[in-house]
C-alpha cells in the first residue's frame, strides 16, 4: 500500500489497530481506491493470515446455500462481503441469519461499500440490522485526489508494473494533467490510463 499523505496514514493507523482483533470491518469508498487490498492487508496482519480469505460477493450470496458454502470456504479465516450494499434483500437477510448463527470458530467477517449504507438504509433499500452487525470498526478510503503527492508514487510504481523491458518516464506536460485531473475512478482509473 503505496502513500505518505496523511488521508492514507490514518487508514493505515486504523489497519493496525483493528488487525490485531476479530472485530467486523466495513471498509467503504469510491470505486477504485483499493477497498480490497486493504481488507487483504488486515486479514495478512491478524493471527488468521494463514487462513482463507474468501471474497463473497451477490453471486455466492445468491441461494440458500450460498452463505454456508462461503463459511465452508473460510474455514475460519476471513471473508469479506465484496460491495454489501449492492445486494439484494434476499442476500441481506441471508447475510443476517447466517451472522447470528457463526459458531465460535468463524471466520472474521469484513465487508466494503462504495456506497453510502447510512443512507440506503434510512431510504430501506439495506437493511438496519445487517448494518449494525457489519459496521463495528468502519474505515473509509480516501479518493486518489484528496491524497496529494501519493498520486506520483502510485505512478512510479504502476509504471514499473506496466513495463518491465523499458523505464518510463512522464513529461511535465503529463504530471501538470494527472495533477489537475480528478479521477472518478481512482487508482484503478489511473493504472488504466497510465
Amino acid at each position: 500500500i503505496l502513500g505518505r499523505s496523511s488521508a492514507l496514514r490514518r487508514v493505515l493507523a486504523d489497519v493496525d489497530k483493528v488487525a490485531g482483533s476479530d472485530t467486523t470491518v466495513l471498509i467503504t469508498g469510491e470505486t477504485g481506491t483499493g477497498k480490497e487490498l486493504i481488507a487483504r492487508a488486515i486479514h495478512d496482519l491478524s493471527d488468521r493470515r494463514t487462513l482463507p480469505f474468501v471474497v463473497a460477493g451477490a453471486a455466492d450470496l445468491a441461494t440458500m446455500e450460498g452463505p454456508a458454502t462461503v463459511i465452508s470456504r473460510a474455514k475460519g479465516g476471513t471473508i469479506l462481503f465484496d460491495e454489501i450494499g449492492d445486494l439484494s434483500d434476499d442476500a441481506q437477510a441471508r447475510i443476517v441469519r447466517m451472522l447470528d448463527q457463526l459458531p465460535d470458530t468463524a471466520p472474521r467477517i469484513m465487508a466494503t461499500s462504495q456506497g453510502d449504507l447510512m443512507g440506503r438504509m434510512e431510504g430501506e433499500s439495506f437493511r438496519q440490522d445487517l448494518y449494525y452487525r457489519v459496521s463495528v470498526f468502519p474505515i473509509d478510503l480516501p479518493p486518489l485526489r484528496e491524497r496529494g503527492d501519493d498520486l506520483f508514487l502510485l505512478v512510479e510504481s504502476l509504471l514499473k508494473r506496466i513495463s518491465s523491458t523499458r523505464e518510463w518516464q512522464l513529461s511535465s506536460q503529463a504530471r501538470r494533467c494527472l495533477q489537475q485531473y480528478h479521477f472518478p475512478g481512482n487508482i484503478r482509473e489511473l493504472r488504466n490510463i497510465l
